[in-house]
């Protein structure tokens, strides 16, 4: 029988030495099945030291944070190898006295619904949900329409590195 507990306790100090200023608390990991996406849940807690400005970013990990295709020009078609569904979902508590300034909510497809990412910010009392989800259905693109590619692929990972604001 195999034990979860070694690789929780692996995954859990990647994620505190990742996020230093935060505190790693309920992590759970879905059984491995090739059947079934992987969900990995977790809370961070950080000591807001009674700042003035709060600058929070929602996604940390899980979706597109850089822009992979980076070269002007691409002769070989992309080949995805498989489709892709990268869903990110944050909640954020907002502290009593602050009010928040948050990023606008996208959504971007590219050409035939070959691949479409969907940003959504919402705030409501001391609440922010934040959903990241990017889906790539076609695994095989030609050539042609790498810089639509591209500049999808860049708009996502801008979109993702959105920053919350919170004043008091």
């Amino acid at each position: 029988m195999h034990s979860n507990k070694r690789p929780l306790k692996h995954l859990k100090g990647n994620l505190e030495d990742r996020y230093l200023d935060y505190q790693v608390q309920n992590l759970k990991v879905s059984p491995l099945n090739y059947h079934k996406p992987l969900n990995i849940s977790f809370t961070l807690k950080k000591a807001l030291d009674d700042a003035d400005l709060i600058y929070i970013q929602p996604i940390l990990l899980g979706s597109i944070l850089e822009n992979p295709f980076s070269r002007e020009e691409r002769d070989a078609p992309i080949d995805f190898a498989y489709q892709q569904n990268l869903k990110v979902i944050s909640t954020i508590k907002i502290p009593d006295g602050y009010t928040m300034e948050l990023p606008e909510s996208k959504i971007i497809s590219l050409p035939d619904d070959a691949a479409g990412f969907r940003f959504i910010v919402k705030g409501a009392e001391n609440l922010i949900g934040v959903r990241s989800e990017l889906k790539i259905k076609s695994t095989y693109l030609l050539s042609s329409i790498y810089p639509l590619v591209k500049e999808f692929y860049a708009n996502v990972a801008l979109n993702n590195n959105e920053l919350i604001v919170l004043k008091k």
